[in-house]
Order: C-alpha cells, then structure tokens, then sequence
C-alpha cells in the first residue's frame, strides 16, 4: 500500500471590496451590479477596479466608487523559495489589506407635491487589514471607518465610531475574553452587539450576561456609537434609534455594521433597507478581509 502524501502546509487568503451594490425589489425586481469590486483568490493576490461618475437607478448616483485588495506573504524573496518545488513548507507571516471608497452617494426618493426627500454622503472609506505569523489566530490590527460629508436634506448628520473596540481586541478569542472580564467595555461597547433573540431571561439572564451575543460563534453588530444632527434638531420625518436613521419616505439606513467570526471581520459603511416607492436591499463601501492556515492549527 503506498505511502499517503504529507499534509501540505498553506494559508488560504481572503480579502474582498465592495463600494456600492443593491437589489431593487419593488416595484419591478432588479439588481444593480456590484461597482467597483476587487477580491482575491486563495492564493492571495492584488486586485482594484474604479469608475466615475454614474446614477445606476433613479434614487441613486455616485460621483466615483473604488476599492482595491491585497494579500501576500510578508517576506516576498522567501516566499519566491518555496516555489522551487517545496510549497508544503511555507510558513511565512502574511498581511491582507482591504480598501473601499465611494464619494458623492445621493439617495432621492420624490414625496409626492415635487417634494424630493435626500440622503447623501461626500465620503465614505472602510479599510481593514489582517495579519498572520502562522504560529496564533489571524489578527485584525487595522481598521478604519470614514464618514464625509453626511446630509438630510441638507441638514448634516454626525457619525461617531468606535474602530478600537476591534483594533485593541485584534482576534476573536480575544474580543469574547475582554466583553467576559472587563465591566468597563460592557458597559461602555456592550449595546453595540446585536441580540440574537435566543438570550435567556430571568436567572438565565444573570448566568450569561458576561457572555457577548453570540450566533453559533458569530458575532454582529455596529461600531457606531452614536448618530446625531450638527443643528441639534432631527429634521422632520426622522427618527434615529441607535445605528439606524429612520426617514420617512425612504427607509431604514444602518451605519457601520461588522460581521465577526474566528477567521474574517466584514464591515459595511451603510446597510439600505428602503420602502419608500421603490423596496430596496442595498450597500454601500463594505470590505472584507480574512484567511487562516491549513491544516486547522497550524494558522
């Protein structure tokens, strides 16, 4: 019986950009395309795309959309040594970067009397970037969220974010570990971290309460921590109810969303559920990054 092949040692890379995409569901159903999209296969890679302006439905327009992704190993010359014949042993450290940039989003939705209710962003930018030694878990050491620019019918809106409840907890074991033992950062970043409608009540409540929300490991919530109006009135029509800006009219919109498990962190600068004239699911300026060693272990 012959000899069975030695396991090969590799990392699988992961690293996606998306600046704006959406799914209009009524009143006729249709999709516009992803814009401006990068991504990397396993083996890591370089990828950026960019365009100008455009206006892809009638609600929405953009004046310039890019992103761009990256991941390699660290170490490049010793990485080029491995490729003669011996991949099996490449245990370098490896650096994932993410970029997704869209300037110049308009959201209009008409209100009926040539009223035309409008949301609108100068700038958005999510970054993330992800770092491995192979030796420990993936870490997740940057992260950038920026919000430019930000209007309601001209009346400008703040978006404070917390990017450090992810940078100084740059691995999930890590982030789990400080919401269990540190009082502070629960009270502090605790209502940031979605329900997952499963939590117990009761005594079960007081048994879990230092155990953070938690879907079968994923975790799902916001780095928002507060939306609010420069003028220091919400113009009529609008609700705010933590990271999501309610406006008659149009809809629901969600303000930098993260996506946890152990191997990836996703983060989505806006997240559009509208249901105005037009249903729509949407996004704007998400990236994705990731990636882990094979076999299970050996990171």
């Amino acid at each position: 019986m012959p000899d069975q092949d030695p396991i090969e040692k590799r990392y699988l890379f992961q690293g996606s950009a998306v600046p704006f995409a959406a799914h209009i569901r009524r009143p006729v159903d249709e999709y516009i395309p992803s814009v401006a999209s990068s991504a990397i296969p396993v083996t890591g890679g370089v990828a950026s795309a960019s365009v100008g302006k455009q206006t892809p439905h009638e609600i929405f327009s953009f004046d310039s959309a890019s992103s761009s992704v990256s991941g390699d190993f660290a170490d490049r010359r010793r990485a080029a040594d491995f490729t003669n014949g011996n991949h099996g042993e490449n245990d370098l450290s490896t650096q994932t970067f993410v970029d997704s940039q869209l300037n110049g989003l308009k959201v209009v939705a008409p209100q009926g009397g040539g009223k035309v209710t409008t949301f609108s962003a100068q700038q958005l930018h999510a970054r993330l970037g992800s770092f491995s030694d192979r030796r420990k878990p993936t870490e997740f050491r940057a992260l950038e969220a920026i919000f430019n620019g930000v209007y309601v019918d001209g009346q400008e809106l703040i978006v404070k974010t917390a990017p450090e409840v992810c940078t100084h907890n740059e691995t999930y074991d890590k982030l789990v570990k400080t919401y269990e033992e540190d009082g502070n950062f629960r009270k502090q970043y605790g209502s940031l971290f979605y329900a997952t409608g499963n939590e117990k009540t009761g005594m079960g409540a007081l048994l879990t309460k230092h155990v953070i929300p938690n879907s079968n490991g994923l975790l799902l919530g916001t780095i928002a921590t507060s939306l609010r109006f420069a003028s220091g009135k919400a113009p009529a029509g609008t609700e705010i109810h933590g990271n999501r800006l309610t406006i008659q009219g149009l809809g629901s919109i969600y303000f930098a969303e993260i996506v946890i498990d152990r191997y990836s962190r996703r983060l989505t600068l806006l997240r559009f559920q509208l249901g105005s004239d037009n249903g729509v699911d949407g996004t704007a300026c998400e990236s994705s990054t990731g990636g882990q060693g094979y076999p299970p272990g050996t990171n």
